[in-house]
This record gives structure tokens, sequence and C-alpha cells, in this order.
């Protein structure tokens, strides 16, 4: 709240008055305050209606939800804060009524599946993270003069891999 406080007060003037809508880690556990999650699968209007509205002095604050989903075996996955970005990107392109495959990338990338406007699946791979933690790691060493930067034909060598059925960890070390 203290941060919250001190951003709208950057604001001076204009933040009077106006609603205050929040999203993402916002509504985490560590956050302003917990919020639950929308269950896949889930559109736009569910969003909005479950938000979590509370007063913070005399500000009324709404703080969205984020998505949950379990894949066909029952394995959980979770976002907040991505949900808008695909709400936003249907709503840019007006493709309420469209399927689509939206990939959001980041430190945990998400591969996210709507249609009819609504989130019906959604992935969460840690591509960002795992690729930090192994950059300089006896996995992924730095060959001298050389920058982060890959090849085409690398990228596409590297898909090709993606596309067949073969252990993770195993593709990792081959990698190397």
């Amino acid at each position: 709240d203290e941060t919250l406080r001190a951003a709208l007060g950057r604001l001076g003037t204009l933040a009077q008055g106006c609603p205050v809508v929040l999203c993402g880690m916002a509504g985490a556990r560590d956050g302003l305050a917990e919020a639950a999650y929308v269950p896949c699968p889930g559109g736009r209007q569910a969003w909005i209606e479950a938000g979590m509205r509370l007063a913070l002095d005399d500000l009324a604050v709404t703080i969205l939800p984020g998505f949950s989903y379990r894949d066909e075996r029952g394995r959980p996955d979770a976002m907040r804060g991505e949900e808008a970005q695909v709400f936003g990107a249907l709503e840019r392109h007006e493709a309420d009524d469209a399927l689509a495959d939206i990939v959001l990338p980041g430190t945990h990338s998400k591969w996210v599946r709507v249609e009819q406007g609504r989130i019906t699946r959604f992935a969460t791979c840690p591509t960002g993270e795992l690729h930090a933690r192994l950059l300089g790691s006896s996995m992924a060493p730095a060959a001298p003069g050389e920058g982060t930067s890959g090849s085409a034909e690398g990228f596409s060598a590297g898909i090709d891999r993606a596309c067949e059925d073969s252990p993770l960890l195993a593709s990792l070390f081959e990698a190397r």
C-alpha cells in the first residue's frame, strides 16, 4: 500500500476521484491483497466481475484476479497480469471471436489459447529464468569473444528439436 500511495502521490490532483484498477502481482499473496484466480475457461467479463474491491484511505481500489488452469493430467498453472495483455491484444486486434494462440515472452513465458474471447488454457515456460541460470555455467559456457545472440540456423534447429518428443534435460545437455 505504501508503494501505491507513493505512486498516486506523484500524480497529485490527477489521481483524485479516479478509479484505481490493479492486476498482476498486486493480487498475489505478498501483494496489496490476495485476489482469487478465475479458472479456465474464462473471459473478460468473468475476470472483471471477480475483481476484489477494497478501500485504501479515500480511494476505491479494484484488484483484478489472475487465471488458473489444470491441464488434462491435472497439473496446475497460474498467471497474474498476463491476462490483461491477452485481453488488451484481443481488443486491439478486434479478435474477440477468433481462435488465437498468444505467446507472451519473458522470464516466465506464457503460451495462451483463446477461443471465442475466453482464455481456455495456457502453459508457463520459465525460459528466461532457465536461460539466466544456465548462462555461464558448464551447460552454456560463453566462448571467448562470443556474444549472446544466436544465428537464424541455430534458432531453426532449436525449434525443430523442440518439436521432437525428447526428454528436456537430455536435450539441454545435448545442446552443450
